[in-house]
């Protein structure tokens, strides 16, 4: 006995309940019940299962697999077929319609209300194949079905098959059999994947060879019979090995695609790519083509495929003789003897202008089932207009399968076969690049910002040592070996975007199940520009808007926003009819566009990005295409979106090449290309609330000020991290790193790989003195009260008042020559001499504001306003050393007032006189340690000090740990809140907002970083992972911090309480132990400095 219709409905209903549940479970606790649910479903009905046709039952399970049946039924038409199916009385009719009301479930939901009372279902029950032969006829009879499913038929007799079916249901049978003809299943399943699988192991692989269930299922019926349904995991693989050999494209059965991914900012790219040869393919705005070539079929030759899977060979007829010219069909010389496959985008060029055109002209040429559709308010094609084919991929030719072969194969085979014709047949432009390469990253960026001036959909990357896809996964098919899609939408503030008036929504019953919200008011809002904003603001005149587009909740508005709008427009809705207008504003709105239900008398203001510009189907106006709503903006009001007027010029200035000039463009674009790398952005958070971020990404927001309306935009991070021999980030593809060199120069010992540094840099000569001093000072206010510390650290707050007792005499020791003190300012004072390079003049600024405790706080940020120098500071930057000074010469640079001081050369010293008032703590012994041209030497004995290390107090400091040692509980919870320290969890906190072409006197965006005003930036390492403690100090290099950073072993910590809990213990830091290095900015010269553990400054240079 085949299996009853009832057994599935049970099925589904179980998955509906799991669905529903209150409170909804966790996202993978959902998957999980449904996948064990689908499971033990197929195991206890396999008896049954293996005597149904395996068509109808999968056909049932999953009719969006079905693309070839079109039933040409939609909600309304089919709520009018099952009223007259049952007769139904008036209020019977009221609960059919009830889908149309907020949380009253969707259609199939109606139904079951609507049928509940009618009587028991007829006996014997409904079996799955007799559904699946009556569905069969209904779709037969619809002219949107694909050739082979199309038969003779009139459509008096329409609702024939549905009368029979319906009045042999019971109410949930039927609900569910209206949800099978409105295809309105995959949200209930747990994946086409599971329920293939749980059917057959190897049928989800059959559906990526062959895309079509029926031939798919035909497959495993005859050639592939002798392999068992289920199958342990390795009997498994054994099977697939064997069944790939026996597998072949077949010509009439569409092949599945590869997978691909987007990459949402060049580092995502490189990260997803890996070390390979890659081409780097131009991605065309067209319509994709799946070209299959029989020669035994004289009468049909060739067949179209979309990508849907939909068969459009006779929608696409204009396009025929070109592909048998392109490939010389019926000539002698045709290289195709029997079959082939071919991949192919459709276009349309125009030989007066010889150029491809716009999407929306392809309309006009390309029929949709029979007939045009959405050109009523299109210009009618040009004489000059014509389709054309470019090819970019062959499968098959002469039954070889060639989608085994690699990537650059498939084209060297399918440029032998095509003839090239301008303007009507071509292959794709494409170009390689190896990713191995050191310019790799460089190349990707300029190659990517040429197709944006290009005007270029964007770049679809594809491995050349991949074959099309493999049927299952081996050693040599490790890896991602699909396709990656660049698009300049794609990556965080490059996209076209702009600020919509949200003027009116509607509700859609299958689109309010799909949204995520809980019986949500609405599901689609129409965007609305100003047609006469210069009157409204004049002479405040009636607003009057016209509806450009609608947004959907359905993968294209946050689900944050999506609430935030129901809430807001909830406040100001009003019935709409369309021809009658609003009181507060009138509304000019298409055919094309899907009846409005409800108008706001208060409109929202929402952020949109799209894909570009387009003319929608049916308007003689551009908008964006493809919008998705970024953000809702409750502070702006909708008198500041864009009016219509200038959303038509945005729109051509976005298509039109630049009048300036090719070379200015792509230089702007390869700037913009490189500032996005170098911010390390990733893709907008979907939510309007903050996204936690890994260490390796960012959150970003961006600010500017446009005619008055500040616009912001958030990303969220990429989850994706570097995997073992991919590229990782690396410093010198966003900085260019500068490093002192002379013939006799002492090479210096990074902190970083060499590969880093740059030693061509000449001028710049690396005479540092690195001075280490114990001194303590008392602590500076604070703009909010720490946690209170552990009782036995609570003597920490009172060492810095404390003097040293300990000297350091050796390099080791000397490592903590640049203490968390203040903002070092390094400065390069030129020798009246014309010798080469100069003297580096160590100056710091921060140190004054930290002694001044009577100094506001306001006064201690990080803005280059408050920084201000002493005159003896301002006269030490801007005069020269003594003329008479050597070219080898040390300079003993101040830090704090200080006596004039000789050193053992019988050099002069540089002098800085700074008011006695400002001197706060002792003096103490310091160690000298001077990084020369002529080599590394140490002072002879301890001289008077020169450069105050402030001994670290963590109360003063905010705290970022790696993300190696971030999940200890020991460091991350006990030993921080003992030191009652401010902890960040990610770097987003430190996101300086303003780039290094900002006016640094604008100070009218408060930066998220001006929330730990005048509190230190340490970083704790675990400084025995030196290559994760490198990675780190990369990463804070990409902030492009303004200000002093600190990277410290987070042993400091635990010594730290080791020596304020001992009586009669040393209390000196021994900060040179612990120090990994110090990342300083110098405002003057904008540029940062790094100074390793071993007393090596080196400089840091960014370039735009």
């Amino acid at each position: 006995m085949s299996l009853s219709f009832s057994s599935l409905c049970e099925l589904l209903t179980q998955l509906e309940k799991i669905e529903d549940q209150i409170p909804p479970p966790t996202a993978l606790t959902r998957q999980r019940l449904k996948n064990n649910k689908v499971k033990q479903w197929f195991k206890h009905h396999r008896h049954e299962i293996d005597r149904t046709s395996p068509e109808a039952l999968l056909s049932s399970l999953m009719p969006h697999r079905r693309p070839d049946r079109n039933y040409a039924m939609q909600e309304k038409r089919l709520e009018r077929a099952i009223g007259r199916c049952y007769c139904l009385s008036l209020s019977k009719v009221k609960d059919l319609q009830s889908y149309s009301i907020s949380g009253r479930g969707d259609l199939g939901s109606s139904v079951e209300r609507a049928t509940r009372d009618i009587g028991s279902p007829a006996i014997p029950p409904v079996s799955v194949e007799q559904v699946d032969s009556s569905l069969g006829e209904l779709a037969s009879r619809s002219r949107f079905s694909n050739h082979n499913v199309r038969q003779t038929a009139s459509t008096a007799n329409l609702d024939k098959p549905l009368d029979w079916l319906y009045l042999r249901m019971d109410p949930c049978q039927a609900k569910w059999l209206t949800r099978i003809i409105l295809k309105d299943i995959a949200r209930f399943l747990p994946g086409d994947h599971q329920v293939q699988s749980a059917y057959h192991f190897l049928l989800p692989d059959l559906l990526r060879f062959q895309d079509s269930l029926p031939d798919a299922l035909s497959l495993l019926k005859t050639g592939l019979a002798c392999y068992p349904a289920v199958a342990d995991p390795d009997q498994q693989l054994i099977y697939k090995r064997e069944a790939s050999a026996r597998l072949r494209p077949k010509v009439g059965v569409k092949v599945g695609r590869p997978s691909f991914v987007k990459a949402r900012s060049i580092q995502n790219c490189l990260n997803i790519v890996g070390r390979r040869r890659w081409s780097a393919e131009r991605k065309y705005d067209g319509e994709y083509c799946e070209i299959h070539i029989d020669m035994s079929n004289e009468s049909r030759p060739i067949q179209i495929y979309s990508k849907s899977g939909k068969d459009s060979t006779e929608d696409r007829s204009a396009i025929h003789g070109t592909i048998r010219e392109s490939l010389r069909l019926g000539k002698p010389d045709c290289p195709i003897h029997s079959t082939c496959i071919l991949l192919g985008e459709l276009l349309v060029y125009n030989d007066a202008t010889e150029e491809i055109l716009e999407f929306a002209k392809i309309r006009n040429h390309v029929l949709r089932s029979g007939r045009f559709i959405g050109t009523e308010n299109d210009s009618p094609p040009h004489r000059d207009e014509h389709l054309m084919m470019m090819y970019h991929d062959l499968l098959m030719i002469d039954d070889e399968m060639i989608m085994n072969e690699p990537y650059q194969e498939r084209r060297g085979r399918l440029k032998s076969i095509v003839v090239k014709r301008l303007g009507y047949a071509m292959t794709a432009q494409h170009k390689y690049i190896d990713f191995s390469t050191a310019d790799a990253k460089e190349r990707l960026m300029e190659h990517f910002a040429w197709s944006i001036t290009r005007r270029w959909e964007g770049l679809a990357l594809k491995p050349t040592d991949a074959p099309y896809f493999a049927l299952y996964e081996t050693e040599s098919t490790s890896g991602f070996r699909g396709f990656v899609k660049m698009k300049k939408d794609y990556i965080n503030s490059m996209g076209d975007e702009a600020d919509f008036a949200v003027i009116g929504a509607s509700y859609n019953a299958r689109d309010a199940e799909a949204c995520g919200l809980s019986n949500p008011r609405w599901t689609s809002f129409y965007l609305g520009c100003l047609e006469n904003k210069d009157d409204v603001l004049q002479v405040d005149a009636k607003p009057r808007f016209k509806v450009v587009d609608l947004v959907c909740c359905k993968e294209c508005i946050p689900k944050a926003d999506h609430e935030t709008l129901c809430n807001y427009g909830y406040l100001s809705q009003h019935p709409f009819r369309k021809g009658e207008a609003p009181e507060s504003f009138d509304i000019s709105i298409g055919d094309s566009v899907s009846p409005m239900q409800t108008a706001f008398s208060s409109p929202l203001v929402v952020e949109v990005l799209g894909s570009a510009f387009d003319k929608p189907s049916g308007a003689n106006f551009y908008t964006l295409r493809h919008p998705r709503v970024r953000k809702v903006h409750l502070d702006r009001s909708w008198r500041d979106t864009i009016t219509f007027l200038e959303l038509q010029e945005l729109a051509l200035n976005a298509r039109e090449l630049a009048a300036e000039g090719e070379s200015q463009e792509l230089a702007k674009w390869v700037k913009v290309v490189r500032e996005t790398c170098t911010e390390s952005r990733s893709t907008r958070s979907r939510s309007a609330r903050s996204t936690p971020i890994t260490a390796v990404s960012r959150t970003r927001q961006v600010s500017d000020t446009t005619e008055g309306t500040s616009r912001t935009s958030s990303s969220q991070p990429s989850s994706k991290q570097s995997e073992p021999g991919e590229p990782k980030s690396n410093v010198r593809s966003v900085v260019d790193v500068f490093v002192s060199s002379r013939p006799q120069q002492i090479k210096p010992t990074p902190a970083f790989p060499s590969s880093v540094f740059d030693s061509n840099c000449a001028n710049e000569n690396l005479q540092l003195p690195i001075f280490i001093d114990t001194q303590k000072i008392q602590p500076m206010s604070r703009p909010s009260k720490p946690a209170e510390p552990h009782e036995s650290l609570r003597k920490i707050s009172q060492v810095a008042s404390k003097p040293a007792k300990r000297t350091y005499d050796d390099l080791n020791e000397a490592d903590g020559s640049n203490g968390i003190g203040g903002h070092i300012v390094v400065k390069k004072a030129r020798n009246t001499s014309n010798s080469d390079g100069g003297q580096l003049i160590l100056v710091d600024r921060g140190s004054q504001s930290i002694l001044q405790a009577q100094e506001p706080l306001a006064d201690i940020t990080n803005s280059p306003d408050h920084r201000q120098d002493s005159p003896d500071t301002r006269r030490l930057l801007t005069e020269p050393p003594d003329s008479d000074q050597s070219p080898n010469s040390s300079t003993v640079v101040s830090v704090t007032p200080r006596m004039p001081n000789k050193t053992s050369s019988g050099q002069r010293d540089q002098l800085m006189i700074s008011p006695p008032s400002q001197i706060r703590g002792k003096r103490t012994g310091f160690a000298t340690v001077y990084a020369t041209s002529s080599g590394v030497r140490h002072s002879p004995k301890p001289t008077p000090i020169a450069f105050t290390v402030v001994r670290p107090t963590f109360s003063r400091c905010i705290i970022y740990l790696a993300p190696c040692i971030a999940r200890s509980p020991w460091i991350a919870e006990d030993l921080i809140s003992a030191h009652g320290a401010f902890c960040v969890r990610t770097l987003d906190h430190w996101v300086r907002e303003r780039g290094f072409d900002a006016d640094p006197a604008d100070d009218s965006v408060v930066y998220e970083s001006q929330s730990y005003a005048g509190l230190q930036k340490l970083v704790l390492l675990e400084t025995r992972r030196e290559k994760a403690s490198l990675t780190v100090v990369q990463q804070i290099l990409e902030l492009e911090l303004r200000e002093r950073v600190m990277f410290l072993d987070w042993r400091v910590l635990e010594e730290e309480m080791h020596e304020t809990t001992h009586e009669g213990k040393d209390d000196d830091m021994n900060i040179g132990k612990h120090l990994f290095g110090i990342v300083d900015w110098d405002e003057k010269e904008r540029c940062h400095y790094f100074a390793d553990s071993k007393g090596v400054r080196q400089r840091i240079s960014y370039q735009a």
